[in-house]
């Protein structure tokens, strides 16, 4: 489930039950690591794909990322047109992701340069998923 692909391995425990296990890129030692839950997944997957420019980097595929960082640069936008903005590029960056079911804006505030964003996810798994992002 992570921006990279083919990274899902399935491993069986003590239990012999499957457990979930995805690789992901650690932002601190920028070295990839082990997590092992769903959710923890997801909200790494949504982390990269909102700070990815789309279509700048030919490394990753044409719908993954969003255009919001070029679409701000050296606007001056009001701040319905910005919520607007905002709703619409994260809502279209996260939804291609086969296991996010629903998005929902929940506040977008301008603090100066910085524009910050509360989001809530619905995955196919029923969980909801509840993160803030600066941009």
């Amino acid at each position: 489930m992570s921006f990279l692909p083919s990274t899902v391995v399935e491993n069986i425990d003590e239990n012999g039950q499957q457990e979930y296990i995805d690789f992901l890129l650690d932002k601190n030692t920028m070295k990839f690591t082990i997590i092992g839950t769903e959710e923890e997944s997801i909200k790494n997957w949504v982390e990269w794909a909102i700070k990815i420019s789309r279509y700048k980097y030919p490394i990753f595929p044409y719908n993954y990322g969003n255009e919001l960082y070029d679409e701000l640069i050296g606007k001056t936008l009001s701040d319905e047109e910005l919520k607007d903005l905002v709703e619409y590029c994260i809502i279209d960056c996260l939804q291609v992701f086969q296991w996010i079911d629903k998005v929902d804006i929940v506040d977008v505030k301008r603090d100066g340069k910085k524009v910050y964003c509360k989001i809530v996810i619905k995955t196919i798994y029923g969980m909801e998923i509840e993160d803030e992002f600066n941009i």
